[in-house]
């Protein structure tokens, strides 16, 4: 082998290595990068045939899958895969098929699966957080909220743990965005849209476009070919909880007044309410029984002025209060 293969197979592979490492590595690999193209005129050469040569095998990736999937998903007898390596070898050159093998058998993920981008992020108690990603998605999070970002190359993915979150999708018909809950997935391209996991309790308003969502126990059904969905244009409402899915029509600024700092209900059961009010305050209210958990609540509240909120709640309601050491408990007069 001579030294200029030598060179381009060390640049393949530190190439392989920074387009498939963490964003904690990214740095560092990157100044180990730099410092060995510097050494010589030769090593500065093959990073750059190498970079070529990466560009190709990007061109040449639905063919290139075929020829080198993943040994753990097929089962490859020995023979038919020593047929294979000529056939790549002389399409792409040694140096591309070192990349390949760098890239797909020892990793599995293809350099477009890698994400681009991943955070966390998560808010307090009456902590309304506002957050633009690197796609120029805006997000707008409400009190006591919970969600990992991951956006990739062909696709943008959000994974609400908990809360609510207001999302204004930057239009991307070539990567479309999930976000996946506790109580199934919405998948959009472009839209403004409000999705609530609290509890056991999920709910989708659409502001503007459209979404698309899937129960979570028909994503994959057995006896269809496409998922069972349920799309929702401008002010629709889905709810699900307990496997029961509701559909029904929204006011678009009063499903997210949370961010402008108030909390609207319209009728709905205190049950449900709960939860929302409980992400702003420090000292949750409770309900004692199933008569009180009933009780519809209709109105237009200060978020931060809890004080207030509870004395509305006893004019509103039958309710009397009940305060506790760690909790204060609703009961029905």
């Amino acid at each position: 082998m001579s030294h200029s293969d030598v060179l381009l197979k060390q640049a393949l592979r530190q190439l392989a290595q920074l387009e498939m490492a963490s964003a904690e590595q990214t740095e560092r690999l990157q100044t180990r990068l730099q410092h060995w193209r510097s050494r010589s005129e030769g090593h500065e050469s093959a990073y750059q045939q190498a970079t070529g040569q990466m560009q190709a095998l990007l061109s040449l990736a639905p063919s290139l899958q075929a020829e080198f999937s993943d040994p753990t998903t097929q089962d490859l007898k020995p023979h038919a895969a020593k047929k294979r390596r000529p056939q790549a070898h002389s399409l792409l050159g040694w140096g591309v098929l070192a990349f390949a093998a760098a890239a797909l058998l020892k990793t599995g993920h293809w350099y477009w699966q890698q994400p681009v981008f991943e955070a966390d992020y998560h808010t307090g108690v009456a902590e309304v957080r506002q957050i633009t990603l690197p796609d120029g998605s805006n997000l707008a999070l409400n009190a006591q909220s919970a969600l990992h970002v991951s956006l990739y190359r062909q696709q943008r993915q959000v994974a609400l743990q908990q809360g609510e979150v207001h999302f204004t999708v930057s239009p991307d018909r070539q990567r479309p965005f999930m976000v996946s809950t506790q109580q199934g997935s919405v998948e959009v391209v472009g839209t403004i849209f409000t999705v609530s996991q609290r509890q056991q309790r999920l709910a989708v308003n659409v502001e503007q476009g459209h979404v698309r969502y899937y129960p979570p126990s028909t994503v994959s059904h057995p006896q269809t070919e496409k998922p069972m969905a349920y799309d929702l244009l401008a002010r629709d409402q889905l709810l699900s909880q307990a496997g029961v899915i509701e559909l029904g029509k929204v006011d678009a600024v009063d499903a997210s007044a949370w961010r402008s700092g108030w909390l609207v209900f319209n009728n709905m059961p205190l049950a449900d309410a709960l939860p929302l009010i409980n992400a702003f305050r420090q000292q949750p209210l409770t309900i004692a029984d199933a008569h009180t958990a009933q009780l519809r609540l209709s109105g237009r509240f200060r978020a931060q002025d809890q004080q207030a909120l509870e004395r509305a709640l006893t004019i509103i309601l039958p309710l009397q209060l009940i305060p506790g050491a760690t909790e204060t408990q609703l009961k029905s007069r």
